[in-house]
């Protein structure tokens, strides 16, 4: 199956907002994370190491260029637009793809486990974000 993907301009959230000063282009209904080494700017979050699998949010509007303010939530019910999901219950977890989602099933060997929500609707998502800090091993 491949990554979850969400428009724009049908991101809508319940959950309280924060804001951060974005790192680079980052669109509304991207997972992002805080850049330590880059006085904790908003990026692109992805699966690839332990730092950017720590998920703080998803961006609620969308920043054309490094400097521009993001605004996230990191709870929450999160609309997105119309047949994103097709079962309730699907577990959304960090993609390798930079500020993306993906089921399960999509991981592979070496990925950061970052559990992001779960389906509550075609359209609908909980945000109830879990960054294990933990690389997937093979059995």
């Amino acid at each position: 199956m491949a990554a979850y993907s969400f428009t724009a301009t049908a991101v809508m959230a319940t959950g309280v907002g924060n804001a951060l000063v974005a790192g680079e282009a980052i669109d509304a209904g991207e997972f992002i994370y805080k850049d330590s080494t880059d006085s904790n700017k908003a990026k692109l979050a992805d699966n690839s190491t332990e730092a950017k699998a720590a998920v703080v949010g998803i961006a609620l509007n969308s920043a054309t260029a490094a400097g521009q303010p993001i605004n996230y939530t990191a709870s929450g019910v999160i609309t997105v637009q119309a047949a994103a999901f097709t079962n309730i219950g699907d577990l959304l977890f960090l993609s390798t793809t930079p500020g993306a989602a993906e089921p399960h099933a999509d991981l592979t060997t070496s990925d950061y486990v970052t559990l992001l929500g779960w389906a509550t609707g075609a359209t609908t998502f909980q945000l109830s974000i879990k960054a294990t800090a933990l690389a997937l091993t093979a059995n």
